[in-house]
């Protein structure tokens, strides 16, 4: 009988490539499902399903269902994907059985890790190019179009976890507004300017203070014309600068496991934009690139830390197909009102993703059942609502 792990947010990507990569490793996949449609639940690499509740809806909901699971079952492993799902383990730390090694940061490194504005301080401290920032209290002078940010994406109220998300914004009475919303609900906020580019991603798994992989991808299509998720991505030579920056500022901030730094610029002019220390969205294609950071990042918690290859397959491309058609949509719609910056034709969008050349995220010749997930959770999220 293999080891066993139990996996949260099953409707993400992130989770799927992790279910993969983990039955690949011996393992015996669980994971946390809130919907029927999500794609990991479906996945051949799957050996069972928890229902629980979305943490978004029901926090309590949520932590009683892990709680219970993990007690219940005896898994070696407790790998919480989403920010959310961090956020409700470290609550829960004391009733995670002893037996089970959980890929969680210290209360305080997570606290740190999850504020935006503090984790950008420290990396200007270090010498890395950030964008200036300014908090709600200098909205009214902030140049236009800005970028409005959350201090803190995910939150804990009223009975769930509050999500927040960056939003480009052309108006001076909506950005003072939007952020007074964002602060009331306990998210904070800040602004930056709009930034034009290409966005880049160095990732990193660290034991010990020790880099044991690293990996690279730059963004070729991005959930809107304005940025957002990756959609479309491939895998690069990591630029020596931005690697340097990154494993000091994951150093600097004690990260231990999955980091990820998220840069943007023309050329070699970047900027950082923001750190995850979990694993990451695009996380299949560093998989398919040669970089198994699910597999590594196991054999780290369970105190056999391996070190990823040092050379990696660049030119490998994956797609989210959603997000790309997400990006497709927001093309046709248009700017934003008072956002003016370059947008794309729709017949040029159109033609972009009809021709793209990528593998997908979800779908692979001997796993084909959650792309199947995916489509009838994008279909019913679709449905008229009333």
């Amino acid at each position: 009988m293999g080891r066993r792990v139990l996996i949260t947010d099953a409707g993400t990507a992130t989770a799927l490539a992790a279910a993969r990569s983990l039955d690949r490793a011996g393992f015996r996949v669980t994971v946390l499902a809130s919907s029927r449609h999500d794609p990991a639940a479906a996945s051949r690499a799957v050996s069972a399903v928890i229902r629980a509740p979305d943490p978004l809806v029901d926090s309590e909901g949520f932590t009683a269902r892990v709680a219970h699971a993990l007690t219940a079952r005896r898994f070696d492993l407790f790998l919480p994907v989403s920010d959310a799902a961090l956020l409700l383990a470290d609550r829960i730390r004391d009733r995670i059985p002893p037996w089970t090694a959980v890929a969680l940061p210290s209360p305080e490194k997570l606290a740190l890790l999850l504020d935006k504005r503090a984790v950008l301080d420290r990396a200007a401290a270090l010498g890395i190019p950030v964008l200036p920032r300014r908090g709600p209290e200098r909205f009214p002078e902030a140049p236009l179009p800005a970028v409005l940010k959350p201090g803190r994406s995910r939150v804990i109220g009223w009975g769930r976890v509050l999500a927040a998300t960056s939003r480009v914004v052309g108006d001076r009475r909506a950005l003072i507004e939007e952020g007074d919303r964002l602060v009331r609900a306990g998210h904070g906020a800040y602004a930056e300017p709009w930034v034009p580019g290409e966005g880049r991603g160095i990732f990193l798994l660290l034991h010990r203070g020790e880099v044991l992989a690293r990996f690279a991808h730059r963004r070729i299509r991005e959930a809107s014309p304005l940025g957002g998720p990756s959609a479309v991505a491939e895998s690069v030579p990591a630029d020596p600068e931005l690697l340097r920056w990154s494993e000091a500022l994951a150093r600097d901030l004690g990260a231990e496991g999955p980091f990820m730094a998220e840069f943007r610029g023309v050329g070699d002019d970047c900027v950082l934009l923001e750190v995850n220390a979990r694993l990451w969205g695009s996380l299949a294609l560093a998989v398919a690139a040669g970089v198994d950071f699910p597999a590594l990042l196991a054999a780290s918690l369970s105190g056999e830390p391996a070190r990823g290859p040092a050379v990696f397959r660049t030119g490998v491309r994956l797609r989210h197909l959603a997000l790309d058609l997400r990006g497709l949509w927001h093309a046709a719609l248009g700017p934003p009102s008072g956002v003016d910056i370059p947008w794309p034709g729709r017949l040029r969008a159109a033609g972009r993703v009809l021709g793209t050349r990528a593998r997908g995220m979800f779908l692979t010749p001997e796993d084909p059942a959650p792309a199947r997930a995916a489509l009838l959770s994008l279909l019913s999220r679709m449905k008229p609502h009333g």
